[in-house]
């Protein structure tokens, strides 16, 4: 099968069309777990949640349960949530703390290294029984800038490899940072749609009327968008000089009355010494939004082809005043299922979903900017056909 379903009969390249198979078919879905999820980083969780001994948090990686933790020696590990014995889940629910996870089944108990350290009636198993034989399974970690990232495959490139480009990125947003809130929710659309929305610069003022359009459409002609490699995505947001904007709109979005001198204290304009804000998409399904002095995670589990959970969680600095902790947590929600921002994205990923089921259109068109181009105007699309070359390469479709 080909990513570019209908080049014959089109003047675009393989890069620039969208064969929509990719978004409703079952056996992509299930090559898309064994090939691209099992063999990349994926984001697994923050530091600060996981401070103390025995604290954990569950997760899934390609479809499998994974229990993230703080072994006794401090060390993290990502732990299969399946008992080795009869294969029950050990931990349900989100996240806590134990100090070890005993299966509620037969009550096979292993420590935070993953170890078997209890078995009832162990004799009765006799001499070929062995506790070593029946540890938890493991994932390869890392961490970066208090990012947890977990991997299934022992030949992959190491994290730093992986990351490329998006590493400095990575650490210009979230050095330093600590967890202050979650918000997630379950959207009927294809994983990749999300993913294409956030290195997609073309939207915001036609999608986001609810964001203040003379903002927006300001933003826009003041952005970048860049190619990272690896498939990862950026785009750089130009904040115009508060003078320009129309403080009594910009209000509205925002919800809260500014005026140019509360704008400086809350660090709503230029918060960071680079002069911009950003959003960073990692391949495959990972987004750093760091806009509007909101910084947040975003994690994307897919599901089924129509199906996907979007996790985020959301950051601030230790060094935040209450009131500034405040605020970002109130702005927090322009990215959630019921944000000035977030409902738009995932309602709009909803209707492409939709529309797909019109089988007489085969592709969707990805051309704006030249094929070749790496970086240049945020409305221009090439980030996203790099997305698309780098999920080739994972695919194993080369053509």
């Amino acid at each position: 099968m080909s990513l570019g379903g209908m080049k014959d009969q089109s003047p675009y390249s393989l890069d620039e069309v969208i064969d929509r198979r990719i978004y409703t078919d079952e056996d992509i879905f299930r090559q898309e777990r064994e090939k691209i999820f099992k063999r990349t980083w994926q984001y697994v969780g923050h530091e600060s949640e996981l401070r103390e001994p025995g604290r954990y948090r569950l997760t899934t990686i390609a479809g499998e349960p994974y229990i993230v933790c703080r072994d006794q020696r401090g060390e993290i590990r990502v732990l299969g949530n399946t008992c080795t014995h009869r294969g029950a889940t050990l931990v349900r629910g989100s996240r806590g703390q134990c100090k070890a996870f005993r299966c509620p089944y037969h009550a096979w108990t292993f420590d935070l290294e993953g170890r078997l350290i209890g078995v009832p009636i162990p004799e009765d198993y006799g001499p070929r029984f062995r506790r070593e034989d029946f540890c938890l399974t493991q994932a390869r970690v890392e961490t970066y800038e208090g990012l947890i990232f977990a991997c299934l495959d022992e030949q992959a490139p190491s994290l730093d490899e992986y990351l490329g480009e998006a590493a400095q990125y990575i650490e210009r947003s979230c050095q330093g940072k600590e967890v202050i809130g979650y918000n997630k929710c379950l959207f009927k659309g294809n994983w990749k749609l999300y993913q294409e929305n956030f290195g997609d610069g073309y939207h915001p003022p036609f999608l986001h009327q609810g964001m203040g359009p003379a903002f927006l459409s300001t933003y826009e002609a003041n952005g970048e968008a860049i190619n990272l490699g690896n498939g990862h995505m950026l785009l750089k947001y130009y904040p115009p000089e508060p003078q320009h904007l129309d403080l009594s709109k910009l209000s509205a979005a925002l919800g809260i009355p500014l005026t140019l001198e509360t704008m400086k204290t809350t660090g709503i304009i230029n918060p960071y010494p680079g002069d911009y804000d950003s959003v960073l998409s990692v391949f495959p399904n990972f987004i750093v939004p760091d806009i509007v002095s909101v910084l947040s995670v975003h994690r994307l589990t897919p599901l089924a082809p129509d199906r996907t959970l979007l996790e985020i969680t959301i950051l601030g600095d230790p060094q935040d005043s209450p009131e500034f902790r405040q605020f970002r947590l109130r702005q927090s929600t322009v990215w959630g299922p019921g944000g000035r921002a977030g409902i738009d994205d995932i309602a709009v990923a909803e209707k492409c979903q939709r529309g797909f089921h019109a089988k007489a259109i085969a592709t969707s068109l990805m051309a704006r900017g030249s094929s070749d181009e790496r970086a240049g105007m945020v409305f221009n699309e090439y980030t996203i056909r790099g997305f698309y070359r780098q999920w080739r390469h994972y695919m194993g479709w080369s053509g």
